[in-house]
């Protein structure tokens, strides 16, 4: 059985959604490091001043056009995103984008409907 901390341990994390703390838990479960990213100024502002990790860091940007290279992420865990269907397209589509090509993603859904049978995220 794998845990979290197994697929985070020495490597480096991407936070899309949450609340943010969850990139300063990613880097006490082991990863080297940590970005979060969040459209939200009031979720970056409380990720800067009480989720802080010396290896987390905190920007404010879009989901669906994230400002960092291609493959550049060993994991990256996307939590809470909104139930609008095509800010999570878009945000799957960029952690394909910036994940390495045996990276992971981990991965929330919090609905309160349930998905219509044969429904699809990407």
């Amino acid at each position: 059985m794998a845990y979290i901390s197994d697929l985070l341990r020495g490597q480096r994390a991407l936070v899309l959604g949450g609340h943010g703390w969850e990139a300063a838990l990613a880097c006490e479960l082991g990863a080297v490091e940590a970005l979060y990213i969040d459209p939200s100024p009031q979720r970056i502002r409380y990720a800067q001043r009480r989720a802080a990790h010396p290896s987390a860091t905190a920007m404010e940007g879009s989901w669906g056009d994230l400002p960092l290279e291609d493959s550049c992420v060993d994991v990256v865990l996307m939590t809470g995103l909104p139930e609008d269907t095509r800010a999570r397209r878009d945000a799957l589509s960029e952690a394909r984008r910036v994940l390495t090509p045996d990276g992971f993603l981990l991965l929330t859904l919090e609905t309160l409907r349930p998905l219509p049978t044969g429904d699809r995220l990407i």
